[in-house]
């Protein structure tokens, strides 16, 4: 049975009051809410009563706590983590490129998968020869620019 029409994720450290919407359900009521903020060890069992199968963190240390650890355990969820190793607005892009890349790909392995899994997305190269080719071409123009 396909998993992948009922695969919800959440991230835990979302802004306090905020309702996170329930994959599973078309009724937008029935979602896991935070009234005020909670650490993750208390706000994973709720999320997995109500259906959620995995959540997304930037945490890494949590699995180096034992009580996190175990909560998340406990919880069955897929836990799914990433790095965001530079700072301001550069850190932040690509920090979320790295997830909304791997995410379709992540889905796709848990819709197989038939246990809990634990899931590091490694971040992007900050460099920008690695990201992006930037041709001047008043100095180097390609073949296919006009002269």
């Amino acid at each position: 049975m396909s998993r992948a029409s009922r695969f919800g994720v959440f991230h835990p450290g979302d802004i306090a009051g905020k309702s996170l919407s329930h994959p599973r359900s078309r009724n937008p009521a029935q979602s896991c809410q935070r009234s005020t903020w909670r650490k993750d060890l208390a706000l994973l069992p709720d999320a997995a009563k109500k259906g959620f199968e995995a959540f997304l963190t930037k945490d890494g240390r949590q699995l180096e706590d034992p009580s996190e650890t175990a909560a998340i355990k406990k919880s069955g969820m897929h836990h799914i983590r990433f790095s965001h190793g530079h700072k301001g607005m550069v850190g932040l892009g690509l920090a979320m490129g790295a997830v909304v890349a791997a995410m379709p790909l992540i889905v796709r392995d848990l819709d197989k998968a038939e246990s809990q899994q634990l899931i590091h997305i490694k971040g992007l190269n900050p460099g920008s020869k690695q990201r992006f080719d930037l041709v001047d071409p008043s100095k180097t123009p390609p073949r296919y620019w006009p002269r």
